[in-house]
């Protein structure tokens, strides 16, 4: 069954009137990101269920190397994103040192 047979499947069947019983997370994830996905996928740790659901089960596959670019293309644009904003900042707090007034700062409380 695919991934999405099986989600539409679940939110159908296990739904009572606009409540639904099933929590779903879709994604690629790396040892760590998930500790469901952790226990089932990397056999390490012990999930804890929210307390509204009892069960959880993992449905995918394990990829030693991504199949495509694609695949990490979203976590690479982000962790390029990441270092560019701590650079940028890094250049804008020598640029442009804090001096903190504390005559204003007391005049404020």
């Amino acid at each position: 069954m695919a991934s999405d047979e099986a989600s539409d499947y679940l939110h159908t069947n296990y739904k009572v009137g606009d409540v639904s019983y099933v929590q779903m997370e879709k994604g690629l994830f790396v040892k760590g990101d998930n500790p469901f996905v952790d226990e089932a996928v990397f056999k390490t740790g012990k999930a804890v269920c929210p307390a509204e659901y009892s069960d959880f089960f993992v449905m995918g596959k394990l990829l030693n190397t991504p199949d495509d670019y694609n695949d990490v293309r979203g976590l690479v644009v982000t962790d390029y994103q990441t270092y560019l904003e701590k650079m940028w900042i890094e250049y804008l707090t020598k640029k442009y040192p804090v001096v903190i007034h504390k005559d204003v700062v007391n005049a404020i409380k």
